[in-house]
């Protein structure tokens, strides 16, 4: 070190700093790119994408992976298909090259209630029809098929239209849970009807009543 003069140390030391600090930006870069493509492909339209100060610590622990790899965000986004509001927890792992490194970690919180999104009853979508007519049956909760089953698709479609429900204030629900991969819904529970959806729903059933008498003058 006596052959070093100082200030080629603190150069050195700098230049390592500025490299970390852009290595970094670069990282984040690329995660925050792959978080917002996440989000487009599900029909979600970001309002906000933000990195929290903290880590976030809704994520299950990775015993074996560094979690220094890994960028957290917090995304506020509407659902651009559906309606409503959510507020998303996103996790992107990321390898020294700024690869994507594996399948983005998902946690959908406070989906919005139904004063957000316009109270659309009268053109509630059929199946959303009958994921209401089921929960007032007494089904309080939706689980996936097995995977050797299949219907992926299906159940994903399923718990949107829950979701899209409880957007409207047509019922309650508690927070979708997804897979290891963050691909598809695996249940959703704690699901109850609201004033609104089985006022709905009993208006829906007088006019069914109603029908042939209308036919019949």
């Amino acid at each position: 070190m006596d052959g070093i003069p100082t200030q080629t140390i603190y150069i050195i030391m700098g230049v390592l700093a500025l490299f970390g600090v852009g290595h970094h930006s670069w990282r984040r870069s690329a995660a925050e790119h792959a978080a917002q493509q996440w989000l487009r492909k599900r029909h979600y339209r970001v309002l906000e994408l933000r990195t929290p100060w903290f880590r976030m610590a809704r994520f299950a622990p990775s015993f074996f992976r560094n979690s220094e790899k890994a960028v957290d965000f917090e995304a506020i986004v509407e659902d651009t298909k559906l309606g409503g509001t959510a507020r998303i927890s996103m996790r992107v792992w990321t390898d020294w090259m700024a690869q994507i490194d594996g399948d983005i970690e998902v946690v959908v919180n406070n989906i919005s209630s139904g004063e957000v999104a316009p109270p659309l009853f009268d053109r509630l979508a059929a199946a959303q029809v009958a994921v209401l007519r089921r929960i007032a049956d007494g089904e309080t909760a939706f689980y996936a098929p097995r995977r050797s089953q299949g219907g992926e698709a299906e159940f994903n479609e399923l718990a949107e239209h829950v979701m899209a429900l409880s957007r409207r204030g047509m019922i309650t629900c508690g927070t979708p849970r997804m897979d290891a991969m963050a691909l598809n819904y695996e249940s959703i529970g704690d699901i109850a009807l609201t004033h609104d959806g089985k006022s709905w729903l009993a208006s829906q059933s007088q006019e069914t009543a109603e029908e042939p008498l209308r036919t019949a003058d």
